[in-house]
């Protein structure tokens, strides 16, 4: 039998998460295996690379993900492949749908992060996207010309039309 000495304390919730307001999430007296270390480091690492600007003062993170409601994304869903089937078969060049996908997934995130919607070539919407196209357009793997080249403010201000159009829906 164990007499009240001998009891292990309860942990208490500062112990058992660090420093409650800024600290580590974790126990400091708990050792990490070296994967879960590296795991952190890398989040840590990406975290503080996603608060780079583009240049605009609007800061457009690298991993983004879709801050609508999950209806409202499958509505959009089956427009842009109603769109993308309607294409099939023609002759034509198919439409962009996975760089109007993406636009519109950068929109929402930028309108949730408080910017005003605007399609004008001069607007910090139209700025802020044509950045982030030319960004990704100049990391591009693919080597060809229409894939690396710039993307002028124009043709971001039809995406953003596009963008509108399907918002409205």
């Amino acid at each position: 039998m164990m007499n009240r000495e001998d009891e292990v304390p309860e942990p208490t919730a500062e112990k058992m998460h660090g420093h409650i307001e800024n600290g580590p999430a974790i126990a400091s007296d708990v050792p990490l295996p070296a994967d879960i270390q590296a795991t952190i480091a890398r989040g840590e690492a990406a975290f503080k690379r996603q608060s780079r600007s583009v240049g605009i003062g609007a800061s457009v993170p690298t991993i983004i993900t879709s801050v609508v409601d999950q209806q409202v994304q499958d509505s959009r869903d089956l427009a842009l492949d109603a769109r993308e089937l309607q294409s099939k078969g023609n002759r034509q060049q198919p439409p962009m749908i996975g760089r109007l996908r993406a636009v519109m997934i950068l929109v929402d995130r930028l309108v949730s992060d408080g910017m005003r919607f605007g399609v004008g070539p001069n607007s910090k919407m139209n700025k802020a996207v044509h950045n982030w196209l030319n960004a990704k357009a100049e990391h591009s793997a693919d080597t060809r010309k229409s894939r690396r080249k710039v993307i002028t403010a124009g043709a971001v201000r039809e995406l953003l039309k596009q963008v509108r159009a399907l918002r409205d829906n």
